[in-house]
Parts: C-alpha cells; structure tokens; sequence
C-alpha cells in the first residue's frame, strides 16, 4: 500500500494512467489516477486471502507477496515510462 502512496505523489500530475497494453506496446486502457494505483494491491490482497484460506504456509505467502511486488513495481515503471513519452 505504501507503494501505491508514493505512486499516486509521483504521478500527481496525472489525471488518468495506463492499465493496459497490448504485444504493440500502445495503451488499450486508462483509468483515473488512484483507480489505476489500486487495481493491482486489491487483485494481490484477494489473491493472498485466497492463499491463506487454501492453508497455503506463511513462507509460501510471503514469496508469493514479494512476487507480487516486483510485478506492481514493473507495471509502475511502465507506466512512468508511458507518461513521460
């Protein structure tokens, strides 16, 4: 969540982000500021309730949240890329 904090200052500037991309790299789909910074930690905390209520072990879920915190890294860093083109 702190990172989507820090997300939403840096890209303040932004109304509206890409959430989607399609193999040619061109943005298919926007969505205002803060919706677009919440999708992807909402889409990992139900992943993890679901983990967690499936009796997967605690270290299992702490990998399974750092993976899921490269790949919100990678798409914030699309995104900057996006908007500073």
């Amino acid at each position: 969540m702190l990172t989507s904090v820090y997300a939403d200052k840096h890209f303040s500037d932004s109304p509206r982000i890409p959430v989607w991309w399609g193999l040619d790299r061109e943005v298919y789909l926007f969505a205002t500021r803060r919706v677009g910074l919440a999708i992807f930690p909402l889409i990992g905390a139900a992943v993890l309730v679901f983990a967690a209520g499936r009796g997967v072990e605690f270290f299992h879920q702490v990998f399974i949240s750092l993976g899921l915190l490269v790949v919100y890294l990678i798409y914030l860093q699309a995104v900057d890329k996006n908007l500073t083109q």
